[in-house]
């Protein structure tokens, strides 16, 4: 999966790292108070990485923006994870707000970011048997 830093997904558009304007993918993750990765348990086996979504974008600081917006202003669409989301008590529950973190990996081009996110959802399926909670796409399975 992504590697390398870990942003909080709750911090503002404009404290975000610069350098994610541009296409790319990322993983929103859940971590513990220690800020390591939540262990989320799956279908397959446990995925000791916290995955809760993985997506991508042709602009990473965009499409972060309108995630942030939906789980912390209240905007009301814009993004199916933050739908998913709000819509379930549940997830809410086992991922409160202030535990989603992300990573990202940039990517030359759009279609390279959709090829990258292809990947990294066919491997997270492949070893655990199922999407992360907040992905739609089942047909990777």
């Amino acid at each position: 999966m992504l590697t390398g830093k870990t942003y909080p997904l709750s911090r503002g558009v404009r404290d975000l790292p610069k350098l994610i304007g541009g296409p790319g993918t990322y993983c929103i993750i859940s971590v513990e108070k220690s800020r390591q990765p939540k262990r989320v348990h799956r279908v397959g086996a446990i995925d000791k990485h916290g995955i809760v979504y993985i997506g991508r974008s042709g602009n990473l600081r965009s499409r972060l923006r309108v995630l942030q917006n939906m789980l912390y202003r209240g905007a009301a669409s814009g993004h199916i994870a933050g739908h998913h989301y709000r819509a379930s008590k549940v997830l809410q529950s086992v991922f409160p707000r202030h535990t989603l973190y992300f990573r990202f990996k940039h990517c030359n081009s759009k279609v390279e970011a959709i090829k990258t996110e292809f990947k990294l959802l066919g491997r997270y399926c492949k070893r655990f048997g199922e999407v992360p909670p907040l992905n739609t796409n089942g047909a990777l399975i």
